[in-house]
């Protein structure tokens, strides 16, 4: 059914160009229209787009992202629940989907396919039985056209979702050691040592990010293999001096160190036996195994550059939560994905405060961003958070998706939030329609 399943996963998500670029909703709730321009980057820009919606209460700030959310995931049911004429979600490419109520159901178009979809609240699928197979061929047309959108909405009831799936998690961890005590044997675990949700998905990120880089950033690694062609073929011009080499293995050693901290994998070489075989290659005036070192030095630097992109972003991540909290400290950790310390004693996930853990789940949503393509749509960010975290929290946003271009779409009540970004507001009024 159109809104009976969860998106297919796709390899593709955050690879392309395309993105959202305008929502019109008219007649919401009987009396609102709203039409909201989505920014999108430009080129090759690597620096998200921000948009923050604001408003009095009633007008549909909440609403508004939830038919987003609802529209990327091909589920209906928001537009079931409340009252609204119609309802069209614009992309880059300017493809349109289309959800208008009519007389016997919600009438759903996008490109030339088009179905009628019960608008019966508690209900899913076509409005005629018989017209599954119309709805499944929308279903494909639809998402291999935005295959590559990654769309992460957050609000209060998903970040309690999360809360509740640790707590879960906990609960089973202690009953199944306290199953391992009554059986004599030695508990080898304890709830500090098991992986958290938030850190597992920091983890998934170096992962994925290690993997396949241009995913997650603008910029991934260089043609490497064209640039050995040509040091190759120009023996003479491609040359680097010895200075350079030695300064491009010294740097590369130097991240070695850092990028194993955070839980990149370095790629296995000796730095001291490579130094020796430059001195006795410089002494040799040896000019193929000259060729061979700055080929190899081009490979090493091309790798770490890479790698180096990940750990700016995890580093940055670090950095804004330290800046953040207080009388805690969290890093990145090359085996679980997160340390929380508070003072000397390392603490969970759990035994943070409400705001703190808003705060922990936002940014890590920001750091696993992936490049253009992906939306962050969050509602209310301000909640439990003191003011002096709202005036940060955009600027804080954005550094943690250092290297990747996302749209970011807020919906708030507080004017903290928009500090130093004034000129991405969008005001929800109450005109009518």
């Amino acid at each position: 059914m159109v809104d009976n399943n969860l998106p297919p996963e796709s390899a593709a998500r955050g690879l392309t160009d395309v993105q959202l670029s305008a929502l019109v909703v008219q007649g919401l709730f009987g009396r609102y229209t709203h039409k909201i321009p989505l920014p999108t980057t430009p080129g090759d820009d690597s620096l998200p787009s921000v948009l923050i919606l604001y408003g009095m209460n009633g007008v549909g700030k909440t609403t508004v992202l939830r038919m987003l959310d609802g529209m990327i995931s091909l589920n209906f049911d928001i537009f079931r629940e409340i009252p609204f004429d119609s309802c069209y979600l614009e992309f880059s490419t300017e493809d349109q989907l289309l959800v208008k109520r009519g007389k016997i159901g919600l009438n759903v178009r996008f490109r030339d396919h088009e179905v009628v979809l019960s608008s019966k609240i508690g209900t899913k699928g076509p409005q005629n039985p018989d017209h599954e197979g119309l709805v499944k061929e929308f279903r494909e047309a639809f998402f291999r056209s935005i295959e590559n959108i990654s769309f992460n909405f957050v609000d209060t009831d998903r970040v309690k979702a999360n809360l509740a799936d640790q707590v879960d998690q906990d609960q089973r961890v202690l009953f199944d050691s306290n199953i391992q005590i009554l059986k004599g044997q030695v508990l080898q675990r304890n709830r500090q040592s098991v992986p958290r949700p938030l850190a597992t998905k920091v983890r998934m990120f170096i992962q994925e990010a290690q993997l396949d880089s241009q995913r997650f950033f603008g910029s991934g690694e260089p043609d490497l293999f064209n640039r050995i062609m040509e040091d190759l073929s120009n023996l003479q011009e491609s040359v680097t001096s010895i200075d350079d080499m030695k300064d491009a293995f010294a740097l590369v050693d130097k991240r070695d160190s850092n990028h194993r901290r955070l839980g990149l994998r370095p790629d296995r070489w000796d730095y001291d036996r490579l130094r020796k075989l430059i001195d006795r290659s410089v002494s040799s005036s040896d000019s193929h195994s000259w060729t061979v070192l700055s080929t190899y030095a081009d490979f090493l630097s091309s790798r770490s550059d890479a790698r180096q992109l990940i750990a700016e972003r995890l580093e940055s991540f670090e950095d804004v939560m330290n800046d953040l909290l207080v009388d805690k400290t969290i890093t990145v950790d090359s085996r679980r994905g997160l340390r929380i310390m508070a003072g000397d004693s390392e603490i969970g996930e759990m035994q943070l405060s409400s705001g703190e853990y808003q705060l922990l789940f936002l940014m890590i949503a920001a750091l696993t961003t992936r490049r253009k393509g992906t939306v962050l749509a969050i509602d209310e960010p301000e909640l439990s958070m003191h003011p002096s975290w709202q005036r940060k929290l955009v600027r804080s946003l954005v550094r943690c998706a250092s290297g990747a271009a996302p749209q970011i779409i807020l919906a708030t009540h507080s004017p903290d939030v928009s500090m130093d970004y004034s000129q991405n507001m969008v005001e929800l009024t109450r005109t009518l329609s």
